[in-house]
């Protein structure tokens, strides 16, 4: 299920993982307690969200792979750094029958930095509205 903000720019803290951003990376994976996500730098955040979000009654398809992500019509091959979170996250995904998508954040990244969250807990209902379900395919 797919979560959006009631607010504009509010999101809940990811929480304490381990900090291994890298400004020249495109896909940054972050690991936390029970949730995985990632951040992408901020020339891919506008297609990101405009293929994840921005029709919040019609459900996005994702297709992922440990290679390569496609999102509706946008398609990212993972860079060879990439691989090992990708390889991780599509571990994660195989691992949960059910997982709520929603943005989050955390001080540690620059300011503004958004993190497309995965858990298999709901977030809180007094920040996150749901929204229209994602169609997941692993490949």
């Amino acid at each position: 299920m797919r979560y959006s903000s009631y607010y504009h720019g509010w999101c809940q803290a990811f929480g304490e993982h381990n900090i291994r951003y890298d400004e020249d990376r495109i896909i940054n994976w972050v690991e936390g307690d029970s949730q995985m996500g990632f951040v992408v730098s901020s020339n891919m955040t506008k297609p990101l969200y405009r293929e994840l979000l921005r029709h919040r009654n019609e459900s996005p398809t994702v297709d992922i792979s440990e290679t390569r992500a496609k999102i509706n019509d946008l398609e990212y091959a993972f860079a060879q750094n990439e691989l090992p979170g990708a390889k991780q996250f599509f571990e994660y995904l195989q691992q949960h029958d059910q997982l709520h998508m929603y943005l989050t954040s955390h001080f540690c990244y620059p300011p503004r930095t958004r993190i497309v969250t995965f858990s298999p807990k709901k977030p809180p209902i007094i920040l996150y509205k749901e929204i229209s379900p994602i169609h997941l395919i692993l490949s």
